[in-house]
């Protein structure tokens, strides 16, 4: 039996193997028989083997609408992780019962389709009486989102409320606001700018 390729009769560059008729697994390493371009993927459908050329640049390789075999899509692009901090203004006080808005604690979120910021907040207080309740809540775009109460039973001590959130990335305006049931409340940087406003913003 001849060998040959290309219409010419050169020997080319081949192996000989009797491991699969023995039973063995199939070697696929380094084969060069099969009618293959560089990148493609070998699957089985079940009764032989099958050749998926390679796709285009930054597809994603899917399994198809029958769940029966893989093959390529448009990939998305790569997440786009982004932040925005701001530390609120140290000595702020409030004596309000009701939500008022914490000075520099304002961060405008981008537009971006599909994206979403996870929003964090860190506060430390200082109150001058004790037995109050200091609230911390994250305003979205004049919507009060998440609120977190904090009982604090000594005054003049230091008194930190975390809170988090997540919304879409749509442009909107967020920041923190914070109430006090009685007394007066002070917004207190220490030991270094501890009392901050974060925006993970992933898209």
């Amino acid at each position: 039996m001849g060998f040959s390729g290309g219409g010419s009769n050169i020997l080319k560059s081949h192996k000989h193997t009797s491991n699969v008729q023995d039973g063995g697994k199939l070697d696929m390493d380094n084969v060069t028989e099969a009618e293959l371009t560089q990148g493609d993927v070998i699957f089985s459908d079940g009764n032989a083997l099958q050749r998926l050329a390679i796709g285009a640049a930054t597809n994603s390789l899917v399994v198809n609408g029958a769940a029966t075999a893989p093959e390529w899509a448009a990939g998305g692009s790569s997440p786009v992780i982004t932040t925005q901090e701001v530390f609120c203004t140290n000595g702020s006080t409030f004596t309000s019962a009701t939500l008022v808005d914490i000075p520099n604690s304002t961060i405008v979120l981008p537009t971006r389709a599909g994206g979403s910021a996870f929003l964090s907040a860190c506060m430390m207080f200082n109150n001058s009486a004790a037995n109050n309740n200091i609230k911390l809540a994250i305003d979205i775009a004049g919507v009060t989102t998440s609120v977190a109460t904090l009982r604090i039973f000594d005054a003049s001590n230091e008194h930190a409320v975390t809170l988090t959130a997540m919304c879409p990335l749509s442009g909107q305006t967020v920041k923190l606001q914070t109430a006090i049931n009685s007394g007066t409340g002070t917004v207190i940087n220490i030991p270094l700018n501890t009392s901050s406003f974060q925006s993970f913003e992933v898209s």
